[in-house]
């Protein structure tokens, strides 16, 4: 089964800054061109070579993911916030409220 990782996520935003590229640069050229055969083309060849040349990347950014989500957490947990952040959620809420319909002013 197939997963969503770095990989395909730099791949993506290689793609995507190319169609921009394409776009400004070259807007005469047909629109099945610049939409549809270069970015697949792109996307491919992308994705092939960081799969190639960079085989550990995703091992990588999952392991900095795991790390600072496990970091995040163990922050929170060791300082209490959870018990006193869905009361100040609230207190933020009514505050902009009250805000919005002009209750300081």
């Amino acid at each position: 089964m197939t997963q969503f990782n770095f990989s395909y996520f730099l791949s993506m935003l290689i793609t995507l800054i190319t169609i921009y590229i394409l776009h400004i640069r070259f807007s005469n050229f047909p629109n099945v061109v610049i939409y549809f055969i270069i970015p697949i083309t792109v996307s491919y060849l992308s994705l092939l070579l960081l799969n190639l040349l960079f085989e550990s990347t995703d091992e990588i950014t999952d392991n900095v993911i795991d790390y600072l989500q496990n970091e995040y957490i163990e922050i929170v947990r060791k300082t209490g916030y959870y018990n006193i952040f869905p009361p100040f959620v609230i207190f933020l809420l009514i505050f902009v409220v009250i805000l919005y319909k002009g209750g300081f002013s």
